[in-house]
């Protein structure tokens, strides 16, 4: 028996997959104020409970990457979601602040190797010019995931109490689990993929031998951790993935105790942003491709389609300034829609750059950097406030702290998003160029010393800012000067 398509059943098994991932992550924030009340945990202590997953998470990305090249993608997929679906049921058995933690902490060590793993597959299965699609319909999972996850564990929470909630999006990803097992090898060791779609689709997608598991010394992690155009990728999701982190761990506390919604409203509205996101992630992927095929060149199509989303993300700024709720939550699904169209297509990167026994380890080595940035912005956000008043006084907008302090944290990867987009001479990373016939050492680097220079100026500007009270007047003049004095002697190759 042969499965007809069997790429895009790949597809949507990728998606289930970051639906259940995003599922499992989002449940606790939304039950944060319940679990807060009875293992009587302050703000700061929920705080601390976010940044050690955000630490566990940005260990295990490093290494889930490496993990998943040595194993493969079929069982490195299937380890990590093993180790994230007993982690997220196990919350339900959590007795205190340090045994939730605890929990918390297995889940962030089982979660990361979702993207490692479904970027070798998506080069396994997808040709370039539909590897952006690809990553987009895996990464739209992560907002459906983090739109259902409001309403189900609002009903089953105050049906059966907030465990159940644990133990049933803990107990989906064993389910897919299974089926992933049964249906998932490589294209040329598939035995449901037909004869004619194998032989349709093998000279547009990575070798055989690409998507085997690496041997000992296959993967030279140190030499792909030195190389440029792994780094650039690192950099640019330390600035970006804390924006998206805030909205998943933070949009439901903020809403229940600045708008005053209770668990139910915030089941019936919190989802809004994550479908915006959804759409974003697949039109995001599908806008490269089709550019490509309408005659740009890879380096263009992907550049554009990150543009379009640096320039959507900055009106979210809006949000701690109207005066209603509905406003507000309007105002943050231009986040989650910008960073869908800006991720989908940076994460498709990796693939696009490096060989497949390499993708998973890039790609892990990038995932580690935003998950420091989330962690990094997550405990600045408790400092600046001396306790962590939910991280809501950066949407409020009603005190001058919240403008030179807090928003601080937010707006810089928005920035350096936006810098990236509309000054691609300073920061070529965005020009990449990939010849998919040269080896991986013909590939030109991504970074120059005009791209190092803006990114110093960059986090240079962050003290700028704040320094000037909001007014952001040094930061240009930081900007300049980080172009300047680390960028003079580097030189375009564009």
């Amino acid at each position: 028996m042969k499965i007809p398509k069997l790429r895009w059943i790949i597809a949507l098994m990728l998606f289930f997959s970051t639906t259940i991932n995003y599922a499992d992550r989002l449940a606790l924030s939304l039950v944060s104020t319940d679990l807060r009340r009875q293992f009587h945990m302050s703000e700061q202590d929920y705080a601390q409970v976010v940044t050690l997953f955000l630490l566990a998470y940005a260990i295990m990305y490093a290494g889930s990457g490496y993990v998943v090249d040595r194993l493969g993608t079929r069982r490195g997929f299937s380890l990590f979601i093993l180790v994230w679906s007993v982690a997220a049921m196990a919350h339900g058995l959590a007795t205190g602040k340090w045994s939730l933690a605890a929990y918390r902490f297995l889940l962030g060590l089982g979660e990361p190797g979702a993207w490692p793993a479904a970027a070798k597959a998506v080069a396994e299965w997808f040709p370039p010019r539909l590897r952006a699609l690809g990553m987009g319909i895996f990464n739209a999972g992560s907002a459906i995931g983090s739109a259902l996850a409001p309403p189900v564990v609002t009903y089953l929470t105050l049906r059966h109490g907030w465990p159940w909630a644990f133990y049933f999006t803990g107990g989906m990803g064993l389910v897919w689990l299974a089926v992933w097992a049964a249906i998932y090898w490589p294209p040329h060791q598939n035995h449901w993929l037909g004869r004619d779609e194998y032989l349709a689709m093998k000279d547009e997608v990575a070798p055989p031998q690409e998507s085997a598991p690496a041997g000992a010394k296959g993967v030279d992690w140190m030499r792909l951790l030195r190389s440029r155009d792994c780094l650039t990728l690192v950099v640019a999701r330390f600035f970006t993935d804390p924006v998206i982190y805030f909205v998943i761990f933070w949009l439901p506390e903020y809403l229940r105790k600045e708008r005053g919604f209770n668990l139910e409203m915030v089941g019936q509205y919190a989802w809004v942003p994550f479908v915006f996101g959804g759409v974003g992630y697949v039109v995001g992927g599908w806008l490269s491709g089709a550019l490509m095929r309408a005659g740009w060149t890879l380096p263009r199509s992907r550049k554009f389609a990150m543009l379009l989303g640096a320039l959507v993300m900055p009106a979210a700024m809006a949000a701690p300034f109207v005066p209603a709720a509905w406003m507000a939550i309007a105002a943050t699904c231009f986040i989650t829609l910008g960073h869908a169209f800006w991720v989908s297509n940076l994460q498709t990167l990796p693939a696009d750059l490096f060989p497949g026994n390499e993708t998973g380890t890039v790609m892990g080595f990038s995932g580690m950097g935003g998950a420091v940035g989330g962690m990094l912005a997550n405990c600045r956000r408790c400092w600046c406030t001396g306790g962590c008043r939910t991280g809501a006084s950066v949407w409020r907008g009603d005190a001058a702290r919240a403008v030179s302090g807090r928003l601080r944290l937010h707006r810089p990867p928005v920035v350096a998003v936006v810098a990236a987009s509309a000054f691609p001479r300073f920061l070529p990373f965005l020009r990449v160029r990939v010849d998919l016939g040269a080896g991986p050492a013909e590939r030109p680097g991504l970074v120059s010393r005009p791209a190092l220079g803006a990114a110093v100026g960059l986090v240079r500007a962050r003290g700028g800012v704040h320094r000037a009270g909001g007014r952001g007047i040094p930061a240009a003049a930081h900007l300049r000067q980080g172009v300047v004095r680390y960028g003079a002697r580097g030189q375009s190759r564009f």
